[in-house]
């Protein structure tokens, strides 16, 4: 089984190209994946540790951040460097690209943001060891899974702290502040006030509003500039298209992007094989209906075109 991924027109539902990775190296498990504004797809490896560049006709870029993996580098994970091929990622999760073209992982084995430059060179933004804690200096701060990240039109990222129940800013300087979130459960409110059970995708919109999926509470919920939670859309169990609370999703909801306008989000509802829509007013709707049969949806992602980006796990 390989795996692959779909380019579709998100206003036909036409499938655009179907992007085989038949050249991976055996034992690759994709996991995360990005479109710079120029189309390139960027996508992670969990198991082998690297960042690959995809091209539309199938063609992979070898490893654009790390080195495939094999048993004697492994315990050498956490490794930093100036070219992006010494960089050293340890369980690699989700991935963004900025306007300027820097590609940032969240290196969740490792906790850590890592950045590649459109010039190669690779760094370590934020994170160390595991941990809570949050300031100026990157290196300090302690993340515990980080594991999606997205960006806003300054080059801000917003990182979801799976094991600390909390979405994080990070700025280009490292600078970390904990948006929202405290301990797990369910609560909407300012900052620590509020809760998340288990964050998954984020997005941003036009206005700096953050989205996020927090799948054991059957939800996508916004997080405004002042840190604000309030829910969108979801709230029980099941697959029902509608407005708000009246909507539901499955438990295995993972990824989520916003559309150019801003106005609307992409969501992977695996367990209801469905890709949904979802405004960000909070009306849902089902996109297109996605068969097992077709791949397991896990990763999903739209260009400035408007075209969606979908990745689809043991074909």
């Amino acid at each position: 089984m390989a795996d692959r991924i779909r380019k579709i027109n998100s206003q036909t539902s036409d499938v655009h190209a179907v992007i085989t990775t038949d050249s991976l190296p055996a034992g690759a498990v994709l996991n995360g994946i990005a479109v710079s504004a120029e189309g390139t797809v960027y996508a992670t490896d969990y198991d082998n540790d690297v960042v690959y560049k995809v091209y539309e006709d199938g063609r992979v870029l070898g490893a654009v951040v790390g080195t495939i993996n094999t048993a004697s580098d492994r315990a050498s994970s956490g490794m930093s460097g100036s070219d992006g091929n010494y960089a050293r990622l340890n369980q690699p999760f989700g991935c963004c690209v900025d306007a300027s073209g820097n590609i940032f992982i969240a290196d969740e084995g490792n906790n850590k943001i890592k950045r590649l430059s459109p010039s190669g060179r690779s760094q370590t933004l934020a994170g160390g060891s595991s941990g809570d804690v949050c300031g100026d200096n990157g290196l300090s701060v302690r993340f515990n899974g980080p594991t999606y990240v997205a960006c806003d039109k300054a080059g801000i990222l917003y990182v979801t702290d799976v094991g600390n129940f909390k979405v994080k800013k990070v700025w280009p300087s490292g600078r970390t502040v904990s948006l929202a979130g405290s301990t797990t459960g369910f609560a909407n409110g300012n900052g620590a006030n509020a809760q998340f059970a288990t964050l998954a995708g984020v997005c941003v919109d036009n206005s700096e509003n953050i989205y996020v999926i927090d799948r054991t509470n059957y939800r996508i919920r916004r997080i405004d500039s002042a840190g604000t939670v309030t829910t969108v859309a979801g709230g029980l169990a099941g697959y029902v298209d509608g407005v708000g609370n009246a909507a539901k999703f499955g438990i295995a909801m993972w990824d989520i992007c916003m559309d150019p306008s801003g106005q609307f989000m992409y969501t992977i509802d695996q367990t209801n094989d469905a890709i949904r829509k979802v405004s960000t007013s909070g009306v849902v709707t089902t996109f297109m209906h996605w068969k097992q049969t077709d791949g397991t949806a896990s990763s999903i992602a739209m260009d400035k075109s408007g075209f969606l980006y979908i990745l689809e796990k043991n074909v």
